[in-house]
């Protein structure tokens, strides 16, 4: 998913040098609900497209099988949100906030 992530975040001009070497385990909890609000904005305005396109009656299985640019679009956008939403709800089951979770460094 990482590595979708970092595409999604290369094509909507997010990505720097600081998310690319460590991922989203280290946003803080100000950029990465930002991240999750650019995401789900992404993938909804691609899910109008979609459906201004004729094709608002597929299922997301239809569309994943499909390899023309809106989809691929659509489907790096929904991994991006998938992928943001996964991290948000490991940081609130962890510790119950969205903050970064700090790893024990070894002694």
């Amino acid at each position: 998913m990482l590595v979708v992530y970092g595409e999604w975040l290369q094509s909507v001009g997010m990505e720097n040098e600081t998310t690319q070497q460590k991922g989203m385990s280290f946003l803080t909890e100000k950029n990465l609900v930002a991240s999750i609000a650019k995401a789900d904005a992404v993938r909804s305005a691609l899910c109008d497209e979609l459906i201004a396109a004729g094709r608002g009656h597929e299922r997301h299985s239809d569309t994943a099988a499909k390899s023309d640019p809106l989809s691929l679009r659509y489907l790096a956008a929904s991994a991006a949100y998938v992928a943001l939403s996964d991290e948000r709800r490991y940081r609130m089951t962890y510790h119950g906030s969205m903050k970064p979770v700090r790893k024990l460094s070894a002694a």
